[in-house]
């Protein structure tokens, strides 16, 4: 058996999954969508973009960059709302918003998310 790894789960296991169903004729759509996580996202005030953004997680220094930039100018103010939307909804359209945006994608959409401490499985917010 091989190692088993994120790599493995996604693309030998939900990929191939996903594959065979809609060559079978079957939906394979995700549960949780980017275009749901954007409308949800986009009637939030500025403090749950702050959190949003407080609790993100990039692999793109542009992004990571960005994303220091807008909690350092944190007014509260419609500008920084509008920036911090503008931010969100770039990352979005490049990354997993999930993966991205965890904090606003357990609040807003209910996504579950489980991880692994001390052996015990928990969910933290």
């Amino acid at each position: 058996m091989g190692v088993y790894n994120k790599y493995n789960a996604v693309h030998r296991g939900e990929r191939r999954v996903a594959d065979t169903m809609i060559a079978a004729g079957l939906a394979a759509d995700g549960v949780f969508s980017a275009e749901d996580f954007l409308a949800k996202i986009a009637v939030c005030d500025a403090g749950f973009l702050y959190k949003t953004v407080t609790y993100s997680s990039h692999t793109r220094e542009a992004y990571q960059k960005r994303n220091a930039k807008l909690l350092a100018t944190f007014d509260g103010s419609a500008q920084w709302r509008s920036d911090a939307l503008a931010f969100i909804t770039q990352v979005v359209g490049s990354s997993s918003f999930h993966g991205s945006f965890v904090y606003a994608s357990v609040k807003l959409l209910s996504v579950p998310l489980l991880k692994k401490g001390s052996g015990e499985m928990q969910v933290r917010m």
